[in-house]
């Protein structure tokens, strides 16, 4: 039994639908089951502007009759109508109005009210936004420490008289390393859920960049019993990315591998051109991937082996960030294996660069290192401040140390350094307002200036919008890396003095 038309009215009065109608000019001549609990008199006769409180509002909303009427085709928006003061949005649908022969004579529509939905969406966002700032401060805090432990692991490694613990030591650094990549993963999820990841395009060669992960990766994999073979064609491969995220990419799937590669197996990585794109694949004899899960292994925290092989651990977010970057870079990624026991392969295509454009750079000027510069530390964590600089120190570096950013400036006039590195999150003087000092100052526009953060530059809107800094790295800092900094800012003074 089909329901009466009173039944159809009956289903429209008990839910948040209104159905309106207007005519050719755009004038209301009929309105049921307001939701401003609107009457026949209070619209029938009148138009939009004549009704709504925001002009804007209303426009919006006239504009939608008018593509009606001018087009006869339906339309259907989303909108927000004040009346009285009370803001409510709504899903708008309208269509002509035909009389019995056809012919329009006016727009019906049909309004449902969605603004609980819209609460609701709006309340997600904002939870959405306090969960990223809460992994970024607690990124930050769990930074701090690890900070100084690296550090002072890294100088116990370095002391002859410690030979016999190294192994020991090792141990700890890598896990430190793990704990790091781990904070790494969770801050990147953010960043490219909010679209705040920046790339820092240049030109490289991938076959150059492939090489120096592998090798990275060859003590890990001989201490698995792992065998790891590189077949690349001779030559390059130009592209154009940030290295530094593509150094993320490879390192994620070598760790993948790695992670699911018994001892004595092997994994192959291969690359080869083809016509404007490069291809790397990296293929390991692994436990394999079920057919059904093909398409699921790049999506967020999914483990699909964990649970039954605990020893498979992480954050099941590697895949993800892999093929999440590589698409930011207009490129993409796939996953292939023949089923559980068969291993799996992970194929990543990339554009070639149109134009190469690489760095002249003479060998000679490449190859100078040990250049010993007056260098600054300023961190309120006494630790880190300390444990760097003795870091430093080993390289033949003059350090000195401020635990705020007031003496830091203090200590920057008087010794006038080559460089500074200083923290960011400082109570007091901040690190972007010393930086900025020391910018002003008539000796500090030529200083290396370095910036140490727990959030990492894409976290700190300030960070994002000043150019005071040289380079901005994440704690806790890769010794090699700003080793490489001071050798390069050491290359640079050599030549102008």
């Amino acid at each position: 039994m089909q329901p009466t038309l009173r039944g159809f009215e009956q289903i429209i009065q008990d839910s948040p639908i209104s159905l309106i109608e207007l005519d050719l000019n755009h004038r209301y001549t009929w309105i049921h089951n307001s939701s401003f609990g609107l009457t026949q008199a209070d619209v029938v006769g009148r138009s939009p502007f004549e009704i709504f409180d925001d002009p804007g509002e209303a426009a919006a909303f006239d504009a939608m009759v008018s593509r009606v009427v001018e087009t006869g085709h339906p339309v259907r928006s989303e909108l927000s109508v004040t009346l009285k003061g009370v803001s409510r949005h709504f899903d708008i649908s309208l269509s002509t109005l035909p009389n019995p022969s056809g012919v329009p004579v006016g727009v019906a529509g049909i309004v449902f009210e969605n603004t609980e939905r819209r609460r609701a969406e709006a309340a997600l966002r904002e939870a959405d936004r306090r969960k990223d700032e809460f992994i970024a401060m607690l990124a930050h805090e769990l930074r701090g420490p690890l900070a100084p432990t690296r550090n002072l692991v890294e100088l116990l490694i370095g002391d002859s008289a410690l030979l016999a613990g190294r192994e020991r030591l090792e141990v700890v650094k890598r896990q430190i390393d793990h704990m790091a990549r781990l904070i790494d993963d969770l801050l990147d999820v953010s960043r490219i859920e909010a679209d705040t990841i920046p790339l820092r395009l240049r030109s490289f060669d991938l076959f150059k960049l492939l090489r120096n992960v592998i090798k990275s990766r060859q003590l890990i994999s001989a201490e698995n019993g792992i065998s790891i073979r590189l077949e690349l064609p001779e030559g390059e491969a130009p592209v154009h990315a940030d290295p530094m995220r593509m150094v993320q990419v490879v390192t994620n799937l070598m760790n993948n591998a790695l992670k699911f590669t018994p001892a004595d197996g092997l994994i192959t990585v291969s690359a080869a051109i083809d016509g404007p794109q490069v291809r790397f694949c990296i293929r390991d004899t692994g436990l394999g991937i079920a057919a059904e899960h093909l398409e699921r292994v790049f999506e967020r925290f999914r483990q699909f082996n964990v649970q039954a092989q605990p020893q498979f651990d992480g954050l099941g977010l590697g895949l993800y960030l892999a093929r999440r970057l590589v698409q930011m870079h207009e490129g993409s990624i796939e996953a292939q294996s023949a089923g559980l026991g068969q291993g799996s392969a992970f194929t990543v295509s990339l554009p070639l660069a149109v134009e190469p454009q690489r760095a002249a750079k003479s060998k000679a000027q490449s190859e100078l290192f040990g250049h010993r510069l007056k260098v600054l530390v300023v961190d309120d964590n006494q630790d880190s401040a300390d444990s760097l600089a003795l870091l430093l120190k080993t390289q033949g570096h003059e350090v000195s140390t401020a635990y705020d950013g007031s003496r830091g400036l203090s200590v920057c006039e008087r010794l006038r350094p080559d460089a500074v590195i200083l923290d960011i999150l400082m109570p007091g003087m901040d690190g972007f307002e010393m930086a900025q000092r020391i910018r002003d100052a008539h000796w500090g526009s030529g200083l290396l200036l370095v910036a140490l953060s727990g959030l990492g530059p894409e976290h700190d809107q300030r960070g994002r919008q000043t150019s005071l800094i040289d380079v901005h790295l994440t704690k806790p800092v890769n010794p090699e890396q700003l080793y490489r900094l001071l050798d390069e800012r050491g290359c640079l003074l050599a030549g102008q003095r």
